[in-house]
């Protein structure tokens, strides 16, 4: 940003913006709607918010929402990336059909540049495996998406803010923010979170059923979420948390478990 008239103005809205939401421990800062700027301006855009922190003592919620070349080049700057706490998958995805990843400083808007593309918007097995990928590759942030079929898959591969059913049991909302993802134990089609004595597992028909639970050890209650409602339905009270645990499957396509100890 060396623009000498542009520099400063834009400094200081960014400063405002932090000023205005200082104690508002709910607010995530992002760069802009729309935002596909250049790497120089996300540089510009985070070094102001590290000097306001230096001098206010404060930490504000950050998000990286911006093409996947300028977000790349961020995470791998450790000073910039220091300043990042959420990973936005908003201006660009992955379907089966290819990888949608517009360049960052053409002057075009994702809008723009989305009538180009053919190959769809991501399922939520497609954001799953993004939030997979960018929740092992850097575990100390969380990921964010705008996407509506951000659902169970998304939600079991580390991804924050799901869009989950609004009926959902209040017992395994509150379940979820004790837990972590277990990447060693997930892999395409199979996504699992765990935290002390629980385990939510999101598995595709042809996931294999199999776990670990050696290192947990006693019995666990295996309690089945309905996708489409989010209601529980315990389906056995007693499975052994052992190194070949198996889970219970139904016929299915999809399907939720949540693993509780006794």
């Amino acid at each position: 940003m060396p623009h000498p008239v542009r520099r400063p103005l834009h400094g200081a809205y960014i400063r405002k913006c932090l000023e205005t939401f200082a104690t508002n421990s709910n607010v995530i800062q992002f760069t802009s709607a729309e935002f596909t700027g250049s790497l120089a301006f996300m540089q510009f855009w985070l070094d102001t918010i590290a000097e306001w922190e230096r001098e206010t003592g404060r930490h504000p919620l950050v998000a990286l929402s911006c093409t996947k070349d300028i977000q790349d080049s961020v995470l791998a700057d450790p000073k910039r990336s220091a300043v990042v706490d959420l990973i936005d998958f908003r201006y660009w995805w992955q379907t089966a059909k290819g990888l949608f990843a517009p360049p960052g400083g053409k002057n075009l808007a994702p809008r723009q540049f989305e009538r180009q593309w053919k190959g769809g918007r991501p399922t939520d097995t497609d954001l799953a495996r993004m939030a997979a990928e960018y929740r092992q590759q850097h575990p100390g942030k969380g990921v964010i998406c705008n996407f509506d079929s951000a659902g169970w898959a998304y939600l079991c591969a580390g991804g924050s803010l799901p869009r989950l059913p609004r009926t959902t049991d209040a017992r395994l909302l509150a379940a979820i923010s004790r837990l972590q993802p277990w990447p060693e134990a997930s892999s395409s089609g199979r996504w699992i979170l765990r935290g002390p004595g629980e385990y939510l597992v999101y598995l595709e028909s042809d996931a294999d059923p199999g776990l670990d639970l050696s290192r947990a050890g006693g019995l666990f209650v295996v309690k089945r979420i309905d996708v489409k409602t989010g209601e529980i339905t315990v389906v056995s009270k007693s499975i052994a948390g052992v190194k070949s645990t198996r889970l219970p499957r139904s016929p299915d396509p999809t399907e939720v478990l949540w693993l509780t100890k006794e």
